[in-house]
């Protein structure tokens, strides 16, 4: 399997990722809220903005700078670490930022293949929050894409 192709393109995607074309995903290594900034300022998509999105520092504090609120769809997941916040923990600290359509998964494959399944080809992705979920996410994401 090759690896993620760089974005390129209009916009300041950093060493963000792009994993499957249909729907537009997008995993964020680095600079995830550089990403997360770009996937708003400068990325129009036609359809919904969903989220997959674990960590391993305060949740609410990721939240609010990833711009969660201003997600569609959000699905959260513990991050594949020892230090990973509980998913329930993230969705808890989703709710209380304001976003409305919150869904928790025990891991990144379960967020990833719930994320694609009812993701429409018009919608786009961003799979962050640790470099953990973004290299978790690859593989799943690539194999449910539609």
């Amino acid at each position: 399997m090759r690896p993620a192709a760089p974005l390129r393109g209009r916009g300041r995607w950093g060493r963000a990722r792009l994993a499957a074309a249909r729907p537009f995903c997008a995993l964020a290594e680095h600079d995830q809220v550089g990403v997360a900034s770009v996937f708003f300022d400068d990325f129009q998509p036609e359809g919904r903005r969903i989220l997959i999105v674990g960590t391993l520092r305060d949740p609410g504090e990721m939240l609010a700078a990833l711009r969660a609120d201003e997600f569609d769809v959000v699905h959260a997941c513990t991050a594949p670490s020892p230090r990973g916040v509980p998913g329930a923990d993230i969705a808890k600290a989703a709710r209380a930022l304001g976003c409305d359509e919150v869904y928790v998964h025990d891991d990144v494959e379960a967020a990833c293949k719930a994320a694609m399944k009812y993701a429409d080809s018009d919608d786009a992705i961003l799979a962050c929050g640790s470099i953990y979920v973004a290299g978790a996410a690859r593989e799943p994401l690539r194999r449910f894409a539609n």
